[in-house]
């Protein structure tokens, strides 16, 4: 009997000593995950020479202060430039202006990125007018969703291929200018200009859908709409600066707060990243542009702590966040 618990005790002892890391005081660690890498893709826009240039950017994250594009892609044709702008998991979509198509890339873009295919930006709806699209957001089954430049919202179900045209076509109320479009789960948030608002819609939707709630201000110029990871809302008023909504949204929504702007010129586009910080694109006349970046968690207090203007040379873009 003892000869066999002397054994048991041994076994048990070989057994833990196996378990312990080679210094015999600690377990094993387990591998560590390889974060995914995120990146800021810009959509410069020039219009100030009515020649309608401009190209697609890219910048590595974590951003740094003064930091240069890690890609630069040309406009695929002269007079183009680089407008809406949306990413899914695998896609990049933009809506080159001037030249009225939509090119959808395959991820990652590179310098020499070529469309995995183009399709018009016009309505057949509408005598194959050009449609104006102003901005773009993808949903989680790869729908897209364009905001044209007076009123209306436009949708492109998947898959998307060259022959793509809208499937849906929601008009604003008081047709509102300049909308741009957000999407979380099924709420797609929609911030207009002019007459100023945001609308609250739930997907899917149909050509009759109507705003489940209006965010509407007295004093109000939207300019960007974004989500974070929490589904709160975050809105550029050009006359107050970034508000931050907490859902459930409703007719009489307020905001929680407001982040006061901290770059100088024309507050433009927001996007957040897969850590809940905010990016800002500022524009100006001079036909440049500031990318900023507000850290998690954001609140009235919350300033830029990184910034570049490097290769951005557009007073107005788009922009995305995403792998």
């Amino acid at each position: 009997m003892k000869h066999t618990l002397a054994l048991a005790i041994a076994a048990v002892a070989v057994l833990a000593a196996t378990a312990c890391s080679s210094t015999g005081t600690s377990p094993n660690p387990l591998p560590t995950a390889t974060p995914i890498p995120q990146y800021v893709y810009v959509a410069n826009y020039n219009n100030m020479s009515g020649s309608k240039t401009g190209n697609l950017v890219v910048f590595s994250l974590p951003l740094s202060s003064g930091e240069s594009p890690s890609v630069t892609l040309p406009a695929p044709q002269s007079g183009a430039g680089a407008m809406g702008i949306a990413q899914n998991a695998g896609q990049l979509a933009v809506k080159w202006g001037g030249a009225q198509v939509i090119s959808v890339y395959a991820k990652p873009i590179t310098d020499t990125s070529a469309p995995l295919l183009s399709f018009s930006a016009s309505d057949p709806a509408n005598g194959g007018a050009p449609l104006n699209l102003f901005s773009l957001a993808y949903d989680s089954s790869g729908n897209l969703y364009g905001g044209t430049q007076f009123g209306q919202i436009v949708e492109y179900t998947a898959p998307l291929s060259s022959s793509s045209t809208p499937a849906i076509h929601v008009s604003l109320p008081n047709s509102g200018s300049y909308p741009v479009v957000a999407v979380n789960g099924t709420t797609l948030a929609v911030g207009t200009f002019s007459p100023a608002a945001i609308y609250i819609y739930s997907l899917p939707l149909s050509n009759t859908s109507t705003p489940t709630a209006t965010i509407a201000p007295a004093s109000a110029a939207y300019a960007g709409v974004a989500f974070d990871s929490l589904g709160n809302l975050y809105a550029v008023n050009w006359h107050t600066g970034i508000e931050v909504y907490k859902p459930p949204f409703g007719n009489s929504s307020t905001p929680a707060f407001t982040i006061p702007e901290a770059m100088s010129g024309v507050p433009g586009a927001l996007a957040l990243d897969s850590a809940n910080d905010l990016f800002e694109e500022v524009g100006n006349a001079a036909a440049s542009m500031e990318l900023g970046e507000y850290p998690a968690t954001v609140s009235a207090s919350s300033v830029v702590t990184n910034s570049t203007t490097s290769g951005l040379d557009a007073p107005w873009t788009e922009i995305t966040i995403g792998n």
